[in-house]
């Protein structure tokens, strides 16, 4: 997994760098049909996954060429997925669930979530530590390029979402250190200007409200929210999280 996901991250970093890949992605996302089935099945709209997974394979064998924006965006996807699957080992091993492996949590879930669990295993937690420190890097670095260079609603609120559940698999494991530096990232996220220096580039937001607070601000505020609610007691630094609402 560990291999996976920096595989995935150096992908989008490399090219995303690239000011012409980084427009074609941000146009095709908007339309695509991988993106639109997976996302169907990652937000659990779409409940029928086998003829959705039956229906992207067909949409996959029956295209002749697949451009290069759509190869980034199933990358993109691909990225989601993984970091889903390891959200949902951990909450299942947590919470002593042994259902299916499914791609959608839902609100409930979360926020009835005990959080300091008596973790019986500390094998798990030892290899969930082993992957988080190899991955948050790469991980953080590819969501804040991507919500700092792409304008599409939809990957804002989903490269939020990879950062939101790595912060609540590390609170809840007790990796404490990356729980920060996933919190002190989204936090700077929060306002146009951290303390008066341009954190996200000078782009256009169609979606929506305009300056000072753009939407994706406001979206970025509402995660920061949704996961003091979830992790409140296992958030030790403070005050980074106060200078934001302060801010």
């Amino acid at each position: 997994m560990v291999t996976t996901i920096v595989a995935v991250c150096t992908i989008l970093t490399g090219a995303l760098g690239v000011e012409s890949n980084k427009r074609e992605f941000d146009a095709a996302i908007r339309t695509s049909q991988y993106s639109t089935l997976l996302e169907g099945i990652l937000s659990g709209v779409e409940t029928d996954i086998p003829n959705t997974l039956h229906a992207l394979h067909e949409l996959v064998i029956s295209t002749i060429t697949i451009e290069p924006s759509d190869l980034l965006i199933l990358t993109y996807e691909l990225l989601q997925i993984t970091i889903r699957l390891l959200s949902q080992f951990t909450l299942q091993h947590l919470i002593n669930n042994r259902d299916d492996l499914v791609l959608y949590i839902s609100d409930d879930v979360l926020t009835n979530l005990p959080i300091r669990l008596d973790v019986k295993s500390n094998e798990l937690v030892s290899m969930l530590g082993h992957i988080i420190d190899n991955v948050h890097d790469v991980v953080i670095e590819t969501c804040l390029i991507l919500l700092s260079t792409v304008d599409c609603a939809v990957v804002i609120k989903r490269s939020l979402g990879i950062l939101s559940e790595m912060a609540v698999i590390c609170g809840m494991c007790g990796i404490n250190r990356v729980c920060g530096t996933i919190v002190s990232s989204i936090c700077k996220l929060t306002v146009p200007k951290w303390h008066g220096y341009e954190i996200q580039s000078n782009i256009s937001n169609d979606a929506i409200i305009t300056d000072p607070y753009k939407w994706r601000n406001i979206q970025t505020f509402v995660r920061l929210l949704q996961i003091i609610h979830i992790l409140n007691n296992s958030i030790n630094d403070w005050d980074i999280i106060i200078d934001s609402f302060e801010q």
